[in-house]
């Protein structure tokens, strides 16, 4: 049997005691996180419209429901004006991935919803263009009363009427500590995959390249071979999905767009504490973090600047609880394949 001697032992305890303190993480201060980590948050700007064409190849265009409950719709593309949407953005690659909620990138509209308006304009119509004819049929000029048969025809059309809804999406971005005086000057992207589900979302700088001097977010789970996790070994952030209530929580995003961020600096995403406090479910987690309208998307980090989740849902009521998604589930979907 092979005998120990003190030498042989002193390097092995020496061995084991390097190992456990290189592994020993030290929290990080909100300076250090907004230092090392805001280059890398970007500011989304969405300008959109839906089209919708009908099985007959008439198409109509459109930005939404006004408060009304009304469609706008416009016969020409050229008679619509896109409206807009802002939100936050982190890259998480070194070819211009940037991750961010899907409701920035994707705005959703109902679409049984907007059939049913179709369609009940459509029944709208054709009762009123009868009820005319029943009216005044003998009163009617024959060219007039041709026209009313036309809109009848088409209004009947409209009222059982199906197709395809499009959203026509132009993404830029806009970096931090940057300035911006237009969309012109935005960086434009093209939305890459979406998870209606999880509210998450990858899109892409069109030059496909993210600038030397941006951070990019670690979304990878380095592990030790008993699958526990581990720190990097380039001492970059890695994620981490148990999150106990009371965990601390950095966030970085741009509160209100372009109205709090702008400064003689040029904008600057705003840094944001603190902790965890409720799990929620398997996809969410609740914590005290104040935001605003345009942190949608914006990363959250824990003490030690690891990526534990996207900033995505405020409390209706307040402004200090709010939900982010799960790291894990932007995990997933950035190694979804496209189809």
């Amino acid at each position: 049997m092979k005998r120990w001697n003190l030498k042989s032992m002193m390097l092995v305890l020496m061995a084991l005691l390097f190992v456990s303190c290189s592994e020993k993480r030290e929290p990080i201060s909100a300076e250090d996180v907004e230092r090392l980590y805001s280059s890398g948050v970007v500011l989304i700007v969405n300008r959109y419209f839906y089209s919708l064409e009908l099985e007959n190849g008439v198409e109509f265009y459109f930005t939404g429901f006004d408060q009304e409950g009304n469609l706008d719709l416009k016969a020409n593309i050229d008679e619509v004006s896109p409206t807009g949407c802002t939100g936050t953005g982190f890259f998480i690659t070194a070819d211009g991935q940037i991750a961010t909620n899907s409701h920035v990138a994707y705005p959703d509209i109902d679409e049984k919803k907007v059939w049913a308006y179709i369609h009940t304009q459509g029944t709208a119509i054709k009762k009123l263009c009868n009820d005319h004819l029943r009216k005044y049929g003998d009163q009617i000029s024959e060219e007039d009363q041709e026209l009313l048969q036309n809109l009848i025809t088409g209004s009947d059309y409209l009222s059982h009427a199906d197709g395809t809804l499009t959203l026509h999406s132009m993404i830029g971005i806009a970096y931090n500590n940057t300035f911006i005086d237009n969309v012109s000057e935005l960086y434009p992207c093209v939305g890459i995959k979406d998870s209606k589900k999880t509210d998450l979302a990858i899109i892409q700088l069109k030059s496909k390249q993210t600038p030397a001097d941006r951070f990019v977010f670690n979304v990878e789970l380095p592990t030790r071979p008993d699958g526990t996790i581990m720190p990097d070994k380039d001492g970059k952030p890695t994620v981490i999905d148990e999150l106990p209530i009371g965990t601390p929580l950095y966030m970085l995003g741009f509160n209100s767009s372009f109205s709090i961020g702008n400064t003689k600096e040029g904008i600057k995403a705003q840094l944001t504490q603190g902790d965890v406090s409720q799990s929620v479910d398997d996809i969410e987690f609740m914590y005290t973090i104040p935001s605003l309208q345009g942190s949608s998307g914006s990363p959250v980090l824990n003490e030690y600047g690891d990526l534990v989740g996207v900033n995505h849902a405020g409390w209706v009521t307040t402004q200090n609880f709010n939900y982010g998604i799960r790291v894990k589930h932007l995990r997933e979907l950035f190694h979804q394949t496209v189809d």
